[in-house]
């Protein structure tokens, strides 16, 4: 009896949530995920296009890379920075206010990291947004999970809209063919300068062997690998492991010779340059080693529920697993 009143209960929280029978994040397939929308970032100084040149890098503070080179930099430092997502038929779908935390010098640029303050959420029905709303500040409030990343209210429904765009997941892996290791992670990007970023979770096990090594290598992956990518995502937990026992099957990277999938639509071998704590997160600053690419199939990536539902409505909803 305890099950099938669960089974109703998710049901009618379901139907109250008007979810549609997705989950919160939904996993689709892009070819060219940047391509989906813009993003243009605007303050008092000006505009700048930054749907290829940003990353989410931190969740507590939700932390959002840019990459900046004169003459930009004065419109990026510029005040009332915000976000604007639009369709490429213009539509705002999306706004976020932003605040200029910090600046990080990289050779001849820098990589501007902003704050999220507010944001308007446009894709959803006025009641399927505030009744999300209303019943995740409920479940934040109860959470007790030490694992869980206890973002505010406000971060997580930004972070929500940031996911309208989609964004990739990729297999990061280091080590060697003996002792390595391999996850998934969302929270790395290249930036418009030619460096790229990854916020690692501040209890990794794997940040001091990244500081000391330097070399990674990020591939990505096709949609059907989903459950695969998710299945792998218990190795966040190790430094090293035995590189056979990898669930995915594996072959040295050309230039650091890392454990990298078969499969992999691309891969991008990384020297790390700096490092930064940006609170829940470390920030990772790299330059490419080598780049290679191939195979063109849908990348595995995350966008929010409320995205999805906008496209079903409008008859152009994206591939999903």
């Amino acid at each position: 009896m305890s099950s099938k009143n669960g089974l109703l209960g998710k049901r009618l929280l379901d139907l109250i949530l008007t979810t549609d029978g997705l989950p919160g994040w939904v996993c689709v397939g892009h070819s060219d995920p940047q391509a989906q929308l813009q993003v243009f970032l605007e303050t008092s100084a000006g505009t700048v296009d930054v749907t290829r040149n940003h990353t989410i890098v931190a969740l507590r503070p939700l932390t959002i890379a840019v990459g900046a080179e004169d003459p930009d930099l004065g419109v990026l430092q510029g005040t009332n920075a915000k976000f604007v997502i639009r369709e490429p038929d213009e539509t705002v779908i999306g706004e976020i206010r932003l605040r200029l935390s910090q600046l990080l010098p990289v050779h001849s640029a820098q990589v501007c990291l902003f704050q999220t303050l507010g944001g308007r959420n446009l894709c959803a029905p006025a009641f399927r947004r505030e009744s999300n709303y209303l019943y995740e500040r409920w479940k934040m409030s109860r959470d007790k999970n030490p694992r869980t990343p206890h973002m505010t209210p406000s971060d997580l429904f930004n972070m929500w809209i940031l996911h309208d765009l989609p964004r990739p997941v990729h297999l990061v892996s280091y080590g060697g063919m003996t002792q390595g290791n391999m996850f998934p992670m969302d929270l790395l990007g290249l930036l418009s300068t030619g460096t790229f970023v990854i916020g690692m979770h501040s209890t990794s096990p794997a940040i001091p062997l990244w500081q000391s090594s330097r070399e990674i290598a990020v591939s990505a992956v096709p949609l059907r690998y989903k459950s695969t990518v998710y299945g792998i995502g218990k190795n966040h937990r190790e430094a090293l492991l035995d590189s056979s026992t990898l669930p995915v099957p594996f072959h040295p990277s050309a230039s650091f010779q890392i454990p990298v999938p078969d499969e992999a639509l691309s891969v991008r071998e990384l020297n790390i340059e700096r490092s930064a704590d940006l609170g829940s997160h470390v920030l990772f600053v790299g330059r490419t080693q080598r780049l290679e690419m191939r195979a063109e199939e849908p990348q595995m990536c995350h966008i929010h529920r409320f995205y999805q539902q906008f496209l079903i409505r409008h008859n152009r909803p994206l591939p999903s697993l």
